[in-house]
């Protein structure tokens, strides 16, 4: 089954401070051997996608600001769009995530 992982701090330079190295490779350590679809992480207030230890790791944005992301996943597949001041941004990401 896939699983989508929410939290605040992540794993962006910005984030370096929240985590020590220990801690982030005890919690990869934990969730490397899950089927994780994707791994949402918050604090920054706007969006953006990094790759973290082979994961997709997106920043949600903030509604605040009008910049934030839209998510669904549909049978096989994981779609993540960005809505930035009233349109659709750059991010467009579509995966096939396996069940």
């Amino acid at each position: 089954m896939p699983i989508v992982i929410c939290h605040h701090y992540g794993f962006d330079g910005y984030s370096d401070d929240w985590w020590t190295d220990e801690e982030r490779e005890t919690y990869y350590n934990v969730i490397k051997d899950y089927n994780i679809a994707v791994i949402f992480q918050g604090h920054q207030h706007d969006t953006f996608h990094l790759v973290w230890k082979g994961f997709d790791v997106f920043s949600s944005g903030d509604v605040q600001t009008n910049e934030y992301l839209v998510c669904s996943i549909e049978d096989d597949e994981l779609k993540i769009h960005q809505r930035k001041h009233g349109d659709w941004g750059e991010i467009k990401f579509e995966k096939k995530i396996i069940r």
